[in-house]
């Protein structure tokens, strides 16, 4: 853990943020394909896929351990002051974070105009946490952390589909006969070799 400091150079409490797994969250999964026409082709964008970003935030006192010191109030202060402020937020707006900059910033284009959703706290927990801690190695005594869930968007590349193609069905009833319906299909499009 590095020690953080303030602008006098004072030992101050600090956060650890890991991002401890990744997975993809298929309940939000769609299957739909969106479709443009450019010229006389056809490209399809696959939906995108949606991932579960696991964060597990710890918090770090510089108070040493000692009979006389005991860093674990101020580590659970902070933690619970990083909780109420993550859970006054569902989602994540990520132009609001980057106007808020000083000075204000432009996101970057692959996530402009997004909105992350949220989740403080999952019901599940984070089932591997002795694995977590063990790789820290034998310094480093564990820790209670505040987990959060913030789910991302992979945007597809659209791919070619093919040429355009239409197609113009018509049904031709003469008044004078209404049995003899004549059927007629139009098709067109390009023909590759």
């Amino acid at each position: 853990v590095m020690a953080m400091t303030d602008g006098g150079g004072n030992l101050v409490n600090s956060l650890n943020v890991y991002l401890a797994d990744l997975r993809e969250n298929r309940r939000l999964r769609s299957n739909g394909r969106e479709r443009q026409q450019v010229g006389f082709d056809v490209f399809e964008t696959p939906p995108p896929r949606k991932v579960d970003c696991h964060y597990l935030i710890s918090a770090w006192s510089p108070v040493p351990v000692s009979l006389a010191f005991d860093p674990t109030p101020d580590e659970h202060a902070l933690l619970a002051q990083v909780a109420r402020v993550l859970g006054a937020h569902d989602e994540i707006d990520v132009d609001a974070i980057f106007a808020a900059a000083t000075p204000p910033a432009v996101p970057p284009a692959g996530i402009a105009g997004e909105r992350l959703p949220l989740t403080l706290l999952p019901v599940e927990g984070f089932p591997k946490i002795a694995e977590f801690w063990g790789t820290m190695g034998q310094q480093s005594r564990w820790k209670p952390f505040v987990s959060v869930v913030i789910t991302v968007t992979l945007h597809e590349v659209p791919q070619r589909a093919g040429p355009l193609v239409t197609t113009v069905h018509t049904h031709m009833l003469p008044t004078d006969s209404p049995s003899s319906v004549e059927t007629r299909f139009h098709i067109g499009g390009t023909v590759l070799p």
